[in-house]
């Protein structure tokens, strides 16, 4: 809800939203996609939407043990 309007539409592809244009399809997809780059490591970002997902991701407990060093 925080980063999608409206879930049941796909939305136009945006890399300075999206890490990847699959995430653009959906909410789900757009959560797998943020989580797998950023357990590659993947996690800097100048795009404000992006910085906030990846935040997002690292707040949440249960993700640690998928972070590469």
């Amino acid at each position: 809800e925080q980063f999608w309007s409206d879930p049941s539409t796909a939305a136009d592809f945006d890399a300075s939203v999206f890490v990847a244009p699959y995430a653009a399809t959906g909410p789900h997809e757009d959560l797998a996609e943020t989580v797998l780059f950023w357990a590659r490591g993947e996690r800097s970002s100048d795009d404000l939407v992006l910085a906030a997902k990846f935040a997002f991701i690292e707040d949440e407990p249960t993700l640690a043990d998928l972070a590469a060093p």
